[in-house]
């Protein structure tokens, strides 16, 4: 099996994992689930809730299975965490 194949096979697999995931999560909205949600939005929170909030918290998906080789990732989040250090001592210096 070539690595396309591997890689094709996980978005195939992902994608059947999300869709029932999805199916699951949107079975569980209702109108009591989001009443509970507005009475309290930062908990404690009943298990469909949580399962709802969580679903919700999850990253970004699309980078999961990534073709890109593990070095040039690791080089693209050294500059990324730079940039937010920079950021954040730029903000941190003029207040």
């Amino acid at each position: 099996m070539s690595a396309t194949a591997g890689q094709d096979r996980q978005h195939q697999v992902y994608a059947v994992f999300n869709a029932r995931l999805k199916a699951e999560i949107r079975s569980l909205v209702s109108p009591a689930l989001i009443e509970e949600h507005r009475q309290a939005p930062l908990g404690p929170y009943s298990d469909a809730l949580g399962r709802v909030v969580n679903f919700f918290r999850r990253p970004p998906q699309f980078g999961l299975y990534s073709p890109v080789p593990m070095r040039q990732w690791q080089s693209i989040s050294r500059r990324l965490v730079y940039a937010v250090k920079s950021l954040l001592n730029t903000f941190m210096s003029v207040g």
